[in-house]
């Protein structure tokens, strides 16, 4: 049996899995759910039990949240993208945690905001984290250090749809040196 990763194209959090799978280059299948149809089943029920993607099913063992997803796909394979060193492996947690919380939702609010003022209310959170990654990356040419690591696959997958948004990125010429580096691995290219 292969590794099962149940996502959606369209979710930047099954992004970051297919990104993960693919940069390890593991041997999986992605099912492509519907987020209307899909996710609400019984038996998709009895894999997540909150009805969201992703989730994997590596032969019988489930889980779910993107985030750890990664972690373990990561730990699966020894992976350095997910380093050993406690002090590294510290920093990568501190990056996804800040990317997911801060950074991934403040897009949320742009992104799916029912009113201007929720969405304003996104873009004026960006203005105060973005400087923080534009800190960081001006210091490495990654968010720690010289080695890609999940932090940076978890904020490439969170800034998917940035031009779907009124940020510019050109305000943060680190930041947008990083993404273009990162969005021209190949891994990543196949899995757009």
């Amino acid at each position: 049996m292969t590794l099962i990763i149940y996502g959606n194209k369209k979710s930047e959090n099954c992004s970051k899995v297919d990104y993960v799978a693919r940069y390890l280059k593991l041997d999986f299948e992605y099912k492509e759910l519907d987020f209307e149809k899909d996710l609400k089943t019984q038996d998709y029920l009895k894999i997540h039990p909150a009805g969201k993607v992703p989730a994997v099913d590596d032969e019988g063992f489930v889980v779910f949240e993107s985030n750890t997803i990664c972690r373990y796909l990561c730990e699966k394979v020894k992976s350095d993208l997910y380093p050993e060193d406690l002090k590294r492996r510290t920093l990568v947690n501190q990056w996804m945690d800040f990317t997911s919380t801060q950074v991934s939702e403040a897009l949320g609010r742009i992104f799916f905001g029912k009113d201007e003022a929720v969405k304003e209310d996104g873009l004026k959170a960006l203005t105060r984290f973005l400087p923080i990654l534009e800190r960081e990356l001006e210091k490495h040419t990654y968010l720690v250090g010289e080695s890609l690591t999940l932090a940076d696959i978890v904020l490439l997958a969170s800034l998917r749809y940035l031009e779907y948004t009124k940020v510019i990125l050109s305000e943060y010429p680190a930041l947008e040196k990083w993404r273009k580096n990162m969005q021209t691995i190949p891994s990543f290219k196949e899995s757009e």
